[in-house]
């Protein structure tokens, strides 16, 4: 999963009105699926009830499904706690464009089995050439490159276009961002405008891992879990230059919530904060 995100008017304060009227909220973000066939496999049609005792059989019902509009072909692989017997331990199948298909199969637990478990687990994958699932997102990998998200214009590839999002807080979650639910990646850009030449402390917190650029330089990252206290990573006397400084943050979510936040202060730990930066309005382009 990636998505890009433009993040703007971060780190200030909010006067509520209650009579606030608000037009023209920008669209939904784009999400782009992953680039290989999408095949969905389910283990949720049950003939018998989903459990085994010793010496029984069940029979089950796997049922996959071709999402793309293009055939897919491939193996359909069981895997079955050790011991036990399925009567068909792969298939080979092929998929036309929509199609759908369900493949009975009977799963034992032998009777002269030594151990049986308390709690036993039968998966069921689909493997295709260049396809592998997407279970889990990576700090390191390059979703999105730094001239795409410093570039100007929107980038080239149309389903990366981003956002705008209002952070109201120094605080903000990957889920306010995005409603999508499972692993993710965010970027997040804001053309930061100083109004004059200054040496900044960087107040940094995460629970989820991290790379911050600051003006194209990687100047902080994380791969770590951590508990949110305000300032769990600082940056010392960093350059900020008059006029506009882009920002970046790659943000990861991992589970099921990421929350970050970044604070420009006077000094190191517990100093003034800085509070007259202004922000470039991306739709203004």
């Amino acid at each position: 999963m990636r998505l890009f995100v433009r993040w703007d008017n971060w780190g200030w304060a909010e006067q509520l009105n209650k009579n606030v009227n608000i037009t023209g909220a920008p669209a939904a973000p784009v999400i782009e699926h992953a680039e290989q066939p999408q095949v969905t496999v389910a283990l949720n049609h049950y003939i018998e009830p989903p459990a085994v005792g010793i010496g029984e059989t069940r029979h089950i019902l796997v049922a996959i499904k071709n999402n793309t509009n293009s055939e897919v072909a491939g193996e359909v692989i069981i895997k079955i706690p050790e011991g036990w017997k399925v009567d068909i331990p792969g298939i080979n199948i092929e998929l036309a464009p929509g199609e759908d298909k369900k493949l009975a199969m009977k799963i034992s637990a032998p009777a002269n089995i030594p151990v049986l478990q308390e709690r036993n687990i039968c998966t069921v994958t689909f493997k295709a050439e260049g396809m592998e699932p997407i279970t889990r997102v990576d700090v390191e990998r390059e979703y999105m490159t730094l001239d795409e998200l410093q570039n100007h214009g929107a980038p080239g590839d149309a389903t990366k276009e981003g956002s705008t999002f209002n952070a109201y807080e120094d605080l903000f979650s990957v889920n306010d961002i995005i409603g999508f639910q499972g692993p993710c990646t965010v970027y997040a850009v804001r053309r930061m405008i100083s109004p004059e030449d200054r040496i900044a402390g960087i107040q940094i917190d995460h629970t989820d891992a991290y790379k911050l650029w600051i003006n194209g330089k990687l100047v902080s990252e994380r791969d770590n879990v951590n508990w949110w206290t305000s300032e769990n990573a600082h940056i010392k006397n960093f350059p900020i230059g008059k006029g506009i400084n882009t920002i970046i943050v790659k943000l990861v979510r991992r589970s099921a919530k990421a929350d970050f936040s970044m604070i420009f202060a006077k000094g190191g730990p517990y100093t003034e904060h800085y509070f007259d930066f202004t922000s470039v309005n991306p739709s203004s382009r």
